[in-house]
């Protein structure tokens, strides 16, 4: 069973490990790893909902497993950037990425309104824009130079889907 729910404090170190791992930190937009000081603040903030801004935790069978985020939430246009990754223990090709990612955006739809939802994806990340495609999302445009890898440019795609039904 899949569950997206708020922050858990006694995941905070866990979240640590895996924005640091080298199944998601590869494919993040910066490249050096994420201190305790500075994870320590960012998970205070993501603690609470902003205005324009919510995280949430995805559980497998009441195991943690992952961190999804809404961001730019704009009520006016019923849009939000979105974001997020599993776990490294997570088995990937089991279907727990779409998974994820349809009830992320049930999630935006019912919860938050959104009917359009963006995505940026680095263009080494095929895994994650085959996955966005394959549940409808659409190339928008190819940012190039977004982030820099051992000092190498990397562009990035931005992708959008539609929640209207």
């Amino acid at each position: 069973m899949l569950e997206l729910m708020p922050l858990l404090p006694e995941c905070r170190e866990a979240i640590l490990e895996w924005r640091n791992s080298a199944s998601v930190s590869p494919f993040m937009y910066r490249a050096t790893p994420i201190g305790s000081a500075e994870h320590a603040a960012w998970f205070a903030a993501a603690m609470n909902d902003a205005g324009d801004r919510i995280h949430r935790l995805l559980l497998i069978d009441g195991d943690p497993s992952g961190v999804m985020s809404l961001s730019a939430i704009d009520p006016s246009s019923g849009s939000a950037e979105w974001g997020g990754y599993l776990a490294p223990h997570v088995p990937r090709g089991l279907g727990h990425g779409r998974a994820f990612l349809e009830a992320s955006c049930e999630l935006a739809r019912r919860d938050f309104g959104i009917r359009v939802i963006h995505v940026e994806v680095l263009e080494t990340n095929s895994a994650a824009r085959h996955l966005y495609e394959s549940v409808g999302f659409e190339y928008v445009e190819r940012i190039e130079h977004r982030v820099l890898r051992d000092g190498n440019p990397v562009a990035a795609y931005r992708l959008t889907r539609s929640l209207d039904r």
